[in-house]
Parts: C-alpha cells; sequence; structure tokens
C-alpha cells in the first residue's frame, strides 16, 4: 500500500480483521467499518544485509514477528476468552480463534514457510501439481501440509538433520507466527487466491493442459 505520491516510494503492508459471522455483502462495504485496520506492517529493503538471500530470509523472519506481535491477543483468547458485548445487547465471554487467511499467492507461502513453486496448503512436488496419481498419493502419505511437521522438519533442518525440508520447499523460518495459535492449522486457513489458483491455478495449469492431453491443440483452438 503507497503512502505518498511524488515523494518517493513509502510503502506499508495493512493487516484488517474482521469476524465470521458477518455476510460478505456487508463486511465489504467500507461504510459498515465491519473490517477494521488493525496495524501497518514494515516495508524494509534491508540494504545492512550484502546479499539478496540473506536480505530475502531476514524480511521473511521480520513479517512473521510482527505479525506475531499483532496476533498476541489470540495466543490466550482460546483458554481463557474475553467479555465482549455482541450483538444482542449482551456480555458474552467469547474464545476466538484464528479461522481464515485472506491474502494473494506470494504471501501465502510467506506464511506457510515455503517457496513460491510449492503449494502452500499441500506437500505435492511442484511438477506433479495436477497430476492425481502424483508420489505423494501413491506413497500413502497425507498430501496436506501439517503445522507440526512444518515446524520439525525446519527445526531438523537447522540442527543439520536429515528431514523432508527441501522436498516440502520450505524456508528457514524457526518461529512461524501461527506456531503456538490453538485450535488453528494455518494452512487450512488459507483461503484460495482468484487470480493465481482459480484463474491461473485450476484453469490454465490444469484443465487447459488436461484437454491438450485428451484432443489436439488445433480442436481447443477451434
Amino acid at each position: 500500500m503507497n503512502l505518498s505520491q511524488f515523494s518517493g516510494d513509502k510503502s506499508s503492508w495493512p493487516i484488517y480483521l474482521s469476524i465470521g459471522n458477518i455476510s460478505k455483502s456487508t463486511a465489504h462495504r467500507t461504510s459498515t467499518h465491519a473490517t477494521p485496520l488493525i496495524a501497518y506492517l514494515p516495508i524494509s529493503k534491508l540494504t545492512i544485509f550484502k546479499t539478496d538471500e540473506d536480505c530475502y530470509l531476514s524480511c521473511q523472519h521480520l513479517f512473521h514477528y510482527c505479525m506475531c506481535q499483532v496476533l498476541c491477543p489470540l495466543f490466550n483468547m482460546p483458554k481463557e476468552g474475553v467479555k465482549m458485548t455482541c450483538a444482542d445487547g449482551s456480555i458474552h465471554c467469547i474464545f476466538s480463534i484464528l479461522a481464515a487467511y485472506l491474502a494473494d499467492f506470494p504471501e501465502q507461502a510467506l506464511i506457510a514457510c515455503t517457496m513460491e513453486t510449492n503449494c502452500p496448503k499441500c506437500i505435492c512436488p511442484p511438477k506433479e501439481h495436477g497430476d492425481p496419481l502424483g508420489s505423494v498419493f501413491e506413497d500413502g502419505e497425507d498430501p496436506f501440509c501439517d503445522p507440526e511437521d512444518t515446524i520439525h522438519n525446519i527445526q531438523l533442518h537447522a540442527a543439520d538433520q536429515h528431514s523432508a525440508y527441501h522436498d516440502h520447499g520450505l524456508h528457514d523460518i524457526r518461529e512461524p507466527f501461527w506456531d503456538g495459535l490453538e485450535h488453528c492449522n494455518i494452512f487450512n486457513c488459507i483461503t484460495s487466491d482468484i487470480l493465481h489458483q482459480l484463474h491461473k491455478g485450476v484453469f490454465t495449469d490444469h484443465i487447459s493442459s488436461w484437454c491438450l492431453k485428451l484432443s489436439t491443440k488445433p480442436e481447443i483452438d477451434a
């Protein structure tokens, strides 16, 4: 999000929050204030680092650290609860959890601690996306990402021990912001990005390629 015009490239990363029992038509209207702004995350080029790799990884660590500070109240709320005034005017004890995270595909990869060539929700190898008989399914392995397994593989890699770190396309994020959130599987919280995962992913990468295998390119064009 650009913060200035004609005076440099000052920008920040806005974070919005809403609750799950508000209809989409209401939540998307700015006049209802149903999706308030809760934080601005810093965007820094981190020119102190000499290599692009160190700069990129440090930016990822900075993002997770900031999100951990923003979501700090959620770590104890599912256990202790908090009193809130609800729509009926009564005060209830609410146990809030992180249920959904809306982001574009690059941000999803950042959240899932994966490379952008990998899926942020499953461990299927990038070259086998769209293949119903991929190696993951043939081995009988659960194809969906698991928070505990992800953190465990990152920790093993940090200790120079054998793990599925490279196979799952992970980044060395030691303390993801979602580690420790009660009743939260961050990979299930990630919603689909319409451009990258539906239009380009489902249709262009999968459906169109399947049709080309079943038929010929001239016939598809016709």
